[in-house]
């Protein structure tokens, strides 16, 4: 979200981009993590960073968007399959 400058020792740099591992959220509103970019682990001003979307829920909606898509095609396929099917009894009239 910002780039952040440290300004101590147990500080770690922030760039625009960075993806955060955070360990622990303190009271004064400062946290601590490990930057995936850098590598680098310490604190940092918790305003600088937003939280992104946990994989397990982006995974869960991708699931249930595939059953949703699945069940819309067997449906669609049902349906175009009646069309074509005559019972012996309704085709001899």
């Amino acid at each position: 979200m910002y780039d952040y400058t440290p300004r101590n020792d147990d500080e770690m740099c922030l760039r625009d981009g960075d993806v955060v591992e955070v360990m622990e959220q303190c009271d004064d509103g400062w946290f601590v993590g490990l930057n995936q970019r850098s590598k680098q682990f310490g604190t940092f001003p918790g305003n600088y960073v937003d939280k992104l979307w946990s994989v397990s829920w982006i995974h869960f909606t991708f699931i249930v968007l595939f059953v949703i898509i699945c069940h819309v095609l067997l449906i669609f396929k049902l349906s175009s399959n009646n069309e074509k099917l005559y019972s012996t009894s309704e085709w001899q009239r």
